[in-house]
């Protein structure tokens, strides 16, 4: 048993070792790649290749695993529009810089939890297939049949989302209704852009066969009327006691009872506490 003991020990004194050597080798390396991915990110920043990211692009993280060097950007490194044509040069760009790391390992590129070439709009892609193809349903979700002509050509058949501008809101810190831009010059967006959108941009458009989206109500009210449940039970509470009441008074009368003036004496009170 002590035999075994020992040769347990023996095994973990040589393991333990060998692993830490190698462990240190790995770190090595990733410090290597940091350093050059860093000095490609500030060349980058500064135009000198075909992509240039925001100034306040970082390296998130570098690591080894598997033959393969994962790179993490910061999110600001997508911040801008990437053609597939940016992706190629970014990986290239970076494996020069890495030199022999970059030959010796797979590159992958990370932002925001996606792999670079993931970010590639399809409307900026030479490969991918573009989702403003002509092979989309143009069928129209809604149609103004009393229109006395249906456009044909023009935007028949094209679906826009209009926003025009935020609106009013309520901010409970102030309890009151606010809007969300502050004045300039003597005038509000949330308005300004209201004015010209809903009376003629937005008919301009479904006039030449657009189905035109807008998240915010076209119907301008200016009254509104707010109905709070609870404010109601009061006035139900009221009601259902003074047709109680009649009802009594009814039947008292009937019976020629002298509850009639009890059942008056009863609406009274209710009344007075109720209104």
């Amino acid at each position: 048993m002590n035999k075994l003991i020992k040769g347990i020990l023996l095994v973990f004194l040589i393991v333990t070792p060998i692993c830490s050597f190698t462990q240190n080798k790995i770190t090595h390396h990733e410090k290597k790649a940091y350093k050059r991915v860093n000095k490609y990110l500030k060349k980058a920043i500064d135009s000198t290749y075909l992509y240039a990211p925001p100034q306040k692009t970082e390296i998130d993280t570098i690591f080894i695993q598997n033959d393969t060097l994962r790179i993490f950007f910061s999110d600001e490194f997508a911040y801008k529009t990437i053609h597939d044509v940016y992706v190629q040069d970014i990986y290239q760009q970076v494996k020069k810089k890495l030199r022999r790391i970059g030959r010796k390992n797979t590159i992958q590129i990370f932002v925001k939890g996606f792999l670079l070439e993931d970010l590639v709009s399809p409307s900026q892609s030479n490969k991918l297939p573009n989702r403003h193809s002509t092979e989309i349903d143009k069928k129209q979700h809604v149609t103004n049949i009393s229109k006395p002509y249906q456009a044909t050509y023009g935007l028949n058949g094209k679906h826009i989302a209009l926003w025009n501008s935020h609106g009013w809101y309520y901010e409970n810190k102030l309890d009151r209704w606010e809007w969300q831009r502050a004045h300039m010059f003597t005038t509000i967006e949330d308005l300004l852009t209201t004015s010209y959108v809903l009376p003629f941009l937005t008919p301009m458009l479904e006039n030449a066969g657009a189905n035109v989206y807008l998240p915010r109500e076209r119907d301008i009210q200016t009254e509104e009327q707010i109905l709070v449940f609870y404010l109601l039970i009061p006035y139900l509470i009221m009601k259902i006691l003074l047709n109680w009441g009649n009802h009594i008074k009814l039947i008292a009368c009937r019976r020629k009872i002298s509850m009639c003036v009890g059942v008056l004496f009863l609406k009274k009170m209710v009344l007075m506490l109720f209104t």
